[in-house]
């Protein structure tokens, strides 16, 4: 990555880390309620924290020799997250968050090189355990879900 790049990258990185700043500082401006905050703030903090992590990696990183080619199949695999990411969506009103997130999940992992059947079920079904519980306990209405 010659100079040039890495002073874009770098640049992007502090303009996304100041604009959830910035978010995260508006929306406390404007409310303290703990629905306002509760997704906000932890959301920012860790988008800081990444971005920083980040900037810092790609400021120390030495530049590279040649310009390097993206990895085949990143247009057919992007294609399909979106596609994904369109029918989860879809499916939230549905077939519900619960199961709509397992089958995006399960769906994503294949495409990007998971082929064993067990990791795949283990990984898709803890993480929207999880996230479905977490929501549950952090948003003040219900959500709609088939299972959990």
């Amino acid at each position: 990555m010659n100079a040039r790049s890495r002073i874009s990258e770098g640049a992007l990185l502090l303009l996304i880390a100041l604009f959830a700043a910035w978010l995260a500082f508006d929306a406390a401006a404007r409310s303290r309620a703990l629905e306002n905050l509760v997704l906000i703030v932890p959301g920012a903090i860790l988008t800081v924290a990444v971005a920083a992590g980040l900037i810092a990696a790609t400021l120390m990183r030495p530049p590279a020799a040649g310009a390097a080619a993206p990895p085949a199949g990143s247009g057919r695999q992007v294609a399909g997250l979106l596609a994904l990411l369109v029918l989860l969506l879809l499916g939230l009103e549905t077939v519900g968050f619960d199961l709509a997130s397992f089958l995006f999940l399960l769906g994503a992992a294949r495409l990007l090189g998971e082929q064993r059947p067990l990791p795949l079920l283990i990984f898709a079904a803890g993480l929207t355990a999880a996230v479905v519980t977490s929501l549950r306990f952090l948003l003040p209405f219900p959500m709609p879900t088939l299972v959990l």
